[in-house]
């Protein structure tokens, strides 16, 4: 099984790789792949790098085969039908189109009941792939995908990677990471985001070691943050809460409150009530 793995350039997730490998082999894929994980695992590296195996490229930027929605915020329904317009196209070059979109948990109601009658009725000569950090897309999208989980790196794994990139760490940075070689790459390499991250960790201690009535009165200003950044916070709050696991074992139950107020963000409820309920319970 080697060869399929020195078949990659991306990093890790030996088994979703040796399978996808074994379908560029046989050339016979599914029409539809959920690439499920948290947030700079590897899904989007592995993506690209699978569409550029597909479709014989490597510049992908400039195919005609390939079709990309990249968005941070709401997947619009305009958008979502644009690129199922292109993707019913036959392919120019290759024998297969291939469709990424990025973060398919944002797809709005609207966009994706339009996706799902793509799915619904697939195309022989298209492959989608779906990149997402959440469960929350709908069921039948889901059960129309061939699911690729995407998990965290060890922090074994993160040094024999940061070994072999060269990349200077040590183990605030792994732990800060939270199994991210690319958020490790960033942190080993940018003074000012290291900072950032350790600023987090110390509101979070503060925030704990302080009376019930200072946490109250700091919920406004974690209110005012937009959704993706307090998500951001709360996933650095997460990654460092599990580290303090081997000394203070009862540190359990503030990750579990952290998780509650994270996949609460993610359904859009209101953040002063998420906060108000973290806020208390830590």
């Amino acid at each position: 099984m080697n060869f399929l793995m020195n078949f990659w350039e991306t990093q890790g997730h030996k088994t979703v790789k040796n399978l996808l490998a074994k379908q560029l082999e046989t050339k016979k894929f599914p029409h539809a792949y959920l690439f499920l994980g948290p947030k700079a695992v590897g899904k989007r590296s592995t993506a690209l790098e699978f569409a550029k195996k597909v479709l014989g490229t490597e510049k992908l930027e400039v195919h005609p085969d390939f079709l990309c929605i990249e968005e941070n915020g709401e997947i619009l329904l305009e958008e979502t039908l644009n690129f199922i317009s292109k993707l019913a196209f036959k392919p120019f070059f290759a024998k297969k189109k291939v469709g990424i979109i990025h973060n398919a948990q944002n797809l709005n109601r609207q966009s994706a009941n339009a996706l799902l009658k793509t799915l619904e009725e697939p195309s022989e000569s298209t492959i989608i792939i779906l990149l997402s950090n959440s469960k929350s897309l709908l069921p039948t999208i889901v059960s129309r995908c061939q699911v690729l989980n995407f998990n965290s790196f060890s922090n074994r794994q993160m040094q024999e990677i940061a070994k072999e990139k060269n990349i200077s760490t040590d183990e605030t940075k792994l732990v800060l990471s939270g199994g991210s070689i690319e958020k490790l790459i960033a942190l080993s390499g940018n003074n000012a985001e290291f900072l950032e991250e350790q600023n987090l960790t110390q509101k979070f201690e503060e925030l704990k070691q302080g009376k019930l009535a200072e946490r109250i009165l700091a919920i406004p200003a974690y209110a005012k943050m937009e959704t993706i950044e307090l998500e951001k916070t709360f996933l650095s709050w997460i990654n460092w809460q599990k580290h303090q696991l081997k000394e203070k074992p009862e540190e359990y139950k503030s990750i579990g409150f952290l998780f509650t107020a994270l996949s609460k963000l993610k359904t859009n409820q209101n953040k002063k009530l998420i906060l108000q309920n973290l806020f208390i319970n830590i």
